[in-house]
């Protein structure tokens, strides 16, 4: 069903509406009578605004009940909650993370300086050498966010005795794709690795990330990359373990991260695209300039270039190590905030949203429940379906709805500054097709109730 489609369908509640109150005016302007002081008396007439009442009903019963619940809404329920997204204040990068990337030139300086890498973006020689000149600076840890399915060369010792055995190192694997490193002692992969997983809407776009996910044979680990990052940078913060709560909820410390549940917020996802343990991702909101971290390119600290700054820019820093390298690897994704963001940025927002929940307090994104959303939605349109049956003038009713959607636009900006969620297109949806029913049904209404009380000859 398309827009135009749901448009007209929903307009069309109108005819049911006028019949209900046909009937009803019907059913009061020939129904019994009361006595008083002996005489006969007719009833009290319909209430006031009643029309608006049955029109609100019909409308959002039918808005959420079943046009919303088929998923017709979601995409542009999505795209709303982007704008809203880009809309936020503006904040400040994460000075906790560094990111290390490996571009086309990184590339070809590798093959400039005959370090054989086949296939990989990052030869077994060069995270050798980056890892001899980070390690000495003390980073609380490293996330290496390149696959290593395959095994260290025999020359290469030091890279694989630290794959081995540096607990700060964590590896990345994909569940049901992409095998873990071979040096990764079994037995040790719910320290040192996590996988890379991330779901994708059926847009394309991110907006959503993995905490666990049932492991694979090849991929043995149920943390994604992510929080195995987060968890290993809380643990020098004196944070309690990640644990469950009662109703099956992960904390960490005293931070509560909510299951993403299939109908949260505009999304109505299915049993496949809601699997394992989601939540939904509040990416830092940035200038159009600026990174969520600072940035350093493989060349750069391997020719010693930062080598005065390194020290600060490591030293108990969270390390990611990733591609940024369109032409060769193509590792893009597609952000509320960008059509291009290379994999390991989109890490470092989930690895910092984490950590910024459980440090700073910064509010993860949250949600209504369905009632709660259904009573929102019924409420505006009650409310705006009184003020069109009120006011008659077509200039009044005009601006009624743009003055309810600018305030409902409002306040849904503003609980998102403040992590929730509202919605935004159903309840502006259910205003105007609320006063669609409503002018369509008022005139037969009078026209009905003028014809009742035309008195008849006996």
């Amino acid at each position: 069903m398309d827009f135009p489609t749901l448009i007209s369908a929903l307009t069309a509640a109108a005819t049911a509406l006028i019949t209900v109150l046909r009937f009803m005016q019907e059913t009061e302007s020939t129904g019994e009578t009361s006595r008083t002081n002996g005489k006969e008396r007719p009833l009290l007439p319909m209430r006031k605004f009643q029309t608006a009442f049955l029109a609100s009903v019909i409308v959002v019963g039918l808005l959420m009940g079943v046009v919303r619940t088929l998923g017709i809404l979601q995409s542009s329920e999505l795209v709303a909650f982007d704008h809203l997204m880009r809309s936020r204040p503006f904040e400040q990068p994460d000075s906790r993370l560094l990111v290390i990337t490996v571009n086309d030139d990184d590339l070809e300086y590798q093959a400039q300086k005959n370090m054989e890498r086949g296939a990989a973006s990052l030869s077994d020689q060069a995270l050798q050498s980056l890892l001899q000149k980070l390690n000495p600076h003390e980073p609380r840890v490293i996330g290496l966010d390149i696959w290593r399915d395959f095994s260290v060369n025999t020359k290469f010792r030091f890279l694989k005795q630290q794959l081995k055995q540096n607990n700060s190192l964590i590896a990345i694997c994909k569940v049901r794709g992409i095998k873990s490193p071979p040096e990764i002692p079994v037995g040790q992969e719910d320290q040192r690795l996590g996988f890379s997983n991330v779901p994708e809407d059926t847009d394309g776009v991110i907006r959503r990330q993995f905490l666990g996910m049932p492991p694979s044979d090849q991929c043995n680990t149920d943390q994604s990359f992510s929080l195995r990052v987060a968890l290993r940078y809380l643990e020098a913060e004196n944070i309690s373990p990640i644990q469950q709560t009662s109703d099956e909820s992960l904390q960490i410390g005293k931070v509560i991260f909510s299951k993403l549940v299939s109908d949260a917020g505009g999304y109505q996802l299915g049993e496949r695209e809601a699997r394992g343990y989601q939540i939904l991702l509040n990416y830092r909101s940035l200038k159009p300039d600026e990174l969520i971290a600072q940035q350093i390119t493989l060349t750069d600290i391997l020719e010693g270039s930062q080598k005065a700054k390194l020290p600060s820019l490591v030293n108990d820093r969270i390390i990611l190590i990733g591609t940024n390298a369109p032409k060769s690897f193509g590792d893009l994704h597609m952000t509320p905030y960008d059509t291009g963001m290379p994999g390991v940025f989109i890490q470092a927002h989930m690895v910092s949203q984490i950590i910024s929940a459980v440090l700073d307090q910064r509010p993860l994104l949250w949600w209504w429940p369905q009632a709660l959303e259904i009573i929102w939605v019924w409420l505006w349109a009650f409310f705006v379906g009184i003020l069109i049956e009120y006011w008659r003038s077509p200039i009044s009713r005009a601006l009624v709805v743009g003055i309810a959607i600018g305030i409902l636009y409002g306040l849904c900006f503003l609980a998102l500054t403040k992590g929730g969620w509202l919605p935004l297109i159903p309840t502006a949806l259910g205003l105007m097709l609320t006063g669609v029913c409503v002018v369509i049904a008022l005139p037969y209404v009078q026209i009905t109730s003028t014809t009742s009380t035309i008195p008849t000859n006996s």
